[in-house]
């Protein structure tokens, strides 16, 4: 059998991607057990949401410059959260490096991607570096002068889907489904 699916998030979404493939490597107690027969194709991580901290040098270096902000993100975490408590399955950044050891057994290739101006690429990168630890699968992004979900949000202000963080992962896209179809 071959696993031909990808799966992506951006921002809360690459937050419960995360989730996902924490549960493939480590179940969580509270949920069944998912067994894939092989490793999905790609996770593809567009400005993932990865810490509830707001601590990051990028959060004051970015401030103004993102399209979302502090008030919002603690709003935003009681939404999500509700009331579960914060663990490596909704705060990916905590979990260890060891806690990824496995991740090429769920995922066998890892795309991040970030804005140089946003509020989270600090904290998308420091994921990104544990996470790449044990793992070859794992490439990191950085896109200058973009901000949080710069590619969702173009489209919105007339700029359409020709930006560098959209073509990145268009091409990212095309190259994980071409080789899949020639597996």
């Amino acid at each position: 059998m071959n696993i031909q699916m990808l799966i992506g998030g951006d921002s809360a979404g690459g937050n419960l991607c995360f989730g996902l493939i924490s549960h493939l490597i480590k179940p969580h107690a509270e949920i069944p057990p998912l067994d894939l027969a092989e490793p999905l194709r790609g996770a593809l991580l567009v400005s993932p949401w990865v810490s509830f901290q707001t601590n990051a040098p990028s959060f004051k270096r970015n401030m103004g410059l993102d399209s979302i902000d502090r008030k919002f993100l603690e709003r935003a975490e009681k939404a999500f959260l509700g009331n579960a408590k914060v663990d490596e399955y909704n705060q990916p950044l905590t979990a260890r490096s060891e806690w990824w050891k496995e991740l090429h057994c769920a995922v066998s290739k890892t795309f991040f991607v970030a804005g140089e101006l946003e509020i989270f690429v600090d904290d998308i990168a420091a994921l990104s570096k544990k996470v790449s630890c044990n793992n070859d699968g794992v490439q990191i992004m950085v896109i200058p002068g973009e901000t949080h979900d710069q590619m969702f949000i173009d489209p919105m202000i007339g700029y359409g889907l020709d930006g560098v963080s959209a073509r990145t992962v268009q091409k990212w896209i095309e190259i994980r489904l071409a080789h899949t179809k020639r597996e």
